[in-house]
C-alpha cells in the first residue's frame, strides 16, 4: 500500500509539473505574437470599438441638443442624452465637438477625437464646453490637438477617464469655471500644461490623475480653493504643481520631476530570446512540482497523528453540548437597535421675504466635508396646503416641487429659493429637508429649523370718503409695503376694467374716488380701495391700513393688480385673496384665467410688454429676456 501511495503521490506531481509547463508555453506564445505586431506608443485598446467617422459638431443651446440626431436618451438626470462611439477628424480647422449654452445631461463617452484647429483664440480643441452645466466626459481618446478639452464660463461638469496626448497647449484647461471634477484621465506629452485652471476657476476636484511629459504638470493661475490630491506627475519641465498667487488645498499627490529626458518611443522593443526563457521556467516548475508532492504527503502523515490539545471525545462531553445547543436555541434574539443620524456634512440656513406678490423661502446649503457628496434632493416639508411651491431659482434641476443636484464640492455652497403662492390665508411652519449621499454613497438626511410662513388676510372696513390725494401719498410713503401682480391683456382693455373694479369691489367696497383716466386711445386707466384692519395690530400698536389700486395699460398690454399695507404679511394674503376673486369673475365672462408675468431671471412682477420688439425689461434687475421666456403662474 506504501508503495502504491507513494508512486500516486509522484503521478500527481508529474501532471501538476505537465499543466505548468502547457499554460506557461502558450503564454509565452500569445505574448510573443502581440509584441510582433507593428504598434506605436499609442495604446490601440483604448480606441473605441465599432466608432462611427463623423464630421466635427457644433451644438448652440437645448434646442440644438435635442435636435441633434447621433444621441439616445431623454436629457434628464436619470436619463441623460449620451454621445458615444464618434471618431472625429477636424482636419486641423476649429473643434471636434463644441457644445455651448446647454443645462441638460449629457454623457459623451467612448469617442475619438484629434487634429483640432490651431487658434488659441477660438480655443480650438478636441472638446470645448462653453457656459454650459451637467455634462460628463468620459472614455474618449484626444489626440493631436490644440487643447484636448477646454471648459469655458462653465460648471458642475465631469471630466473622467479620458486619454489625452500630444496636444500643443493644455490638456485639459479651465477658465473661469467652477465646481468641476477632472479625475482619472492619462495626459501625456503635452506642449503646455497637463492640467490648467487659469481664470479664477475655483472649487475643483483635480485627483487620481496622471500626467507626463508636459511642461507643467497641474498649473493654477489666480485660481484658487480647489482640491487637488492623489495625481501622479513626472517628467514636467518647469514644474510639478504651479499655483500662483492663490491658496489651493494641494495634498498627497506622487510627484517626480527629476528627470525631463524621457522620450516617447518610436519603435516597438526588440523581440527578447525566448528559449533561455523557457529552459529557465521549466526548472523552476519542476522544483515547485516537487515542493508540492512533499507538502502534500506531510499534511497525509499529520492526519494520521491525533492532536492531544484538543479534548477527548466522551459521552458526557457530547450530552453536555447537546444540552447547550438546546438551551442556546431557547434564548430569544437580541435585536440590535439602528440609531439614526443626520447627516454632518451639510450647513444648512433659510430665511423668508416677499418678492412679485409671492414667499420667497430661501436655503442656503453648504458642504462642510473635505469629500464630494451628491445626489441632492432639496425640498419644503409642511403639515398642509396652505402655500404651493410655483417656482425654484436658480434655474436647477427641478422636479414637482424638488430641486435636485448632482453634487457639491467640498466647502461649496449653492443657495435655492422657493417661490410660494398661498393658497389660503393662515400660517403654517416649514421645514427645509435635504437628503443625499455621502462620499461613500451612504445615504444622509439634514433638517433645518421650521420657519413660520404667514399669509393674513384681515377683516376689513371701508371708512368711506377719503381723499385720492392722501391715498396716493400714503402708497408711495417708504414705510408702506407694496406688491403687485401683471397679467397681459388680451381681451377688451375697458371690459377688463370693469370686470377688475366690480370684483375687488365686491371684496373691498367703495372705491375712493372715481376711476382715473389718463387716456381713452390708448385706454390708461386705474382707481384706488381704501380700506383699515378691524382689529388693532398688536405689532403696529394701531389698526392697520391697507390700498389696493387696479390698473389697465392698453399700451402696455398689461392689466396690475397693487397691494399696499405696512406688513409684509398682509400685502401677501390680500393680493392673493384678491387675485384670486379677480381671476374667477375673469374666467367666468371671458372663459379663461389669467397667469401672472414674472421675470425668468429674479422672479420679480413685470410691468409691460414692449410687444413691438418682443423684447421685456425688468425694472427690478435689468435683465433683458423675450416676452415668450417670462414666467407664467
Amino acid at each position: 500500500m506504501e508503495v502504491l501511495s507513494s508512486v500516486q503521490e509522484k503521478n500527481s506531481s508529474l501532471r501538476i509539473v505537465i499543466i505548468l509547463l502547457v499554460i506557461i508555453c502558450l503564454n509565452i506564445e500569445l505574448s510573443t505574437k502581440i509584441n510582433s505586431n507593428n504598434v506605436n506608443h499609442i495604446n490601440t485598446f483604448l480606441l473605441p470599438q465599432s466608432a462611427e467617422e463623423v464630421s466635427p459638431i457644433y451644438i448652440d443651446g437645448n434646442t440644438d441638443l435635442d435636435n441633434f440626431t447621433n444621441k439616445t436618451g431623454s436629457g434628464t438626470l436619470n436619463d441623460p442624452y449620451i454621445i458615444k462611439n464618434l471618431e472625429i477628424d477636424a482636419d486641423s480647422i476649429g473643434s471636434g465637438i463644441e457644445i455651448k449654452n446647454t443645462d441638460k445631461h449629457l454623457i459623451i463617452i467612448n469617442c475619438t477625437i484629434e487634429n483640432s484647429g490651431i487658434l488659441s483664440n477660438e480655443s480650438n480643441a478636441g472638446i470645448v464646453i462653453d457656459h454650459s452645466i451637467n455634462i460628463n466626459i468620459t472614455e474618449c481618446f484626444l489626440i493631436n490637438n490644440l487643447f484636448g478639452i477646454y471648459l469655458r464660463t462653465s460648471y458642475n461638469n465631469s471630466i473622467t477617464l479620458n486619454t489625452i496626448s500630444n496636444s500643443s497647449e493644455d490638456g485639459i484647461r479651465l477658465w473661469g469655471s467652477y465646481s468641476n471634477i477632472i479625475s482619472s484621465n492619462n495626459l501625456s506629452f503635452t506642449d503646455g500644461s497637463g492640467i490648467f485652471l487659469l481664470g479664477s476657476s475655483t472649487d475643483n476636484i483635480v485627483s487620481y490623475n496622471i500626467v507626463i511629459n508636459s511642461d507643467y504638470g497641474i498649473r493654477m493661475g489666480q485660481s484658487g480653493n480647489n482640491d487637488v490630491f492623489m495625481n501622479s506627475i513626472s517628467l514636467a519641465n518647469l514644474g510639478c504643481i504651479f499655483e500662483q498667487p492663490v491658496e489651493n488645498n494641494i495634498h498627497d499627490n506622487f510627484i517626480d520631476c527629476t528627470d525631463n529626458e524621457f522620450e516617447p518611443p518610436l519603435d516597438p522593443p526588440p523581440d527578447t530570446p525566448i528559449l533561455p526563457i523557457i529552459l529557465i521556467i521549466i526548472g523552476v516548475s519542476i522544483f515547485i512540482g516537487i515542493f508540492a508532492a512533499g507538502v502534500i504527503k506531510s499534511k497525509r502523515s499529520r492526519k494520521k497523528v491525533q492532536d492531544l490539545s484538543k479534548p477527548i471525545i466522551t459521552t458526557e462531553n457530547i450530552k453536555r453540548k447537546k444540552k447547550e445547543r438546546v438551551e442556546k436555541k431557547k434564548e430569544k434574539p437580541k435585536v440590535k437597535k439602528v440609531k439614526k443620524t443626520k447627516g454632518k456634512d451639510i450647513e444648512l440656513k433659510r430665511g423668508i421675504d416677499f418678492l412679485g406678490g409671492f414667499i420667497r423661502y430661501k436655503v442656503a446649503i453648504k458642504n462642510k466635508s473635505k469629500m464630494m457628496i451628491s445626489n441632492l434632493d432639496i425640498s419644503l416639508q409642511m403639515t398642509a396646503e396652505h402655500v404651493r411651491v410655483i417656482d425654484i431659482k436658480p434655474n436647477v434641476y427641478k422636479k414637482l416641487d424638488r430641486a435636485k443636484i448632482s453634487n457639491m464640492s467640498p466647502r461649496q455652497s449653492v443657495s435655492i429659493d422657493f417661490f410660494l403662492e398661498p393658497m389660503i390665508c393662515g400660517s403654517i411652519p416649514v421645514t427645509p429637508l435635504i437628503t443625499y449621499l455621502d462620499a461613500y454613497s451612504k445615504p444622509q438626511i439634514s433638517t433645518g429649523d421650521s420657519l413660520e410662513v404667514v399669509s393674513k388676510c384681515p377683516l376689513i372696513f371701508n371708512p368711506g370718503e377719503e381723499n385720492i390725494a392722501r391715498i396716493k401719498e400714503l402708497y408711495r410713503n417708504v414705510d408702506f409695503i407694496t406688491t403687485k401682480r401683471t397679467f397681459e391683456l388680451e381681451y377688451d382693455p375697458r371690459k377688463s376694467f370693469d370686470l377688475l373694479r366690480e370684483a375687488i369691489g365686491n371684496w373691498a367696497g367703495k372705491q375712493v374716488s372715481n376711476p382715473i383716466y389718463e387716456s381713452t386711445e390708448p385706454f390708461i386707466a386705474e382707481v384706488y380701495y381704501y380700506n383699515i384692519n378691524q382689529n388693532v395690530d398688536p405689532d403696529l400698536g394701531h389698526q392697520e391700513q391697507i390700498i389696493i389700486k387696479v390698473r389697465v395699460d392698453e399700451s402696455m398690454k398689461v392689466a396690475s393688480l397693487y397691494v399696499g399695507a405696512e406688513k409684509n404679511e398682509t400685502v401677501n394674503g390680500v393680493l392673493t385673496n384678491i387675485w384670486q376673486i379677480t381671476n374667477e369673475r375673469y374666467g367666468n365672462v371671458f372663459g379663461i384665467y389669467f397667469e401672472s408675468l414674472h421675470c425668468p431671471f429674479c422672479g420679480t412682477s413685470v410691468e409691460c410688454l414692449e410687444l413691438d420688439q418682443g423684447l421685456v425689461i425688468c425694472n427690478n434687475c435689468g435683465e433683458k429676456c423675450m416676452k415668450k421666456e417670462l414666467k407664467k403662474f
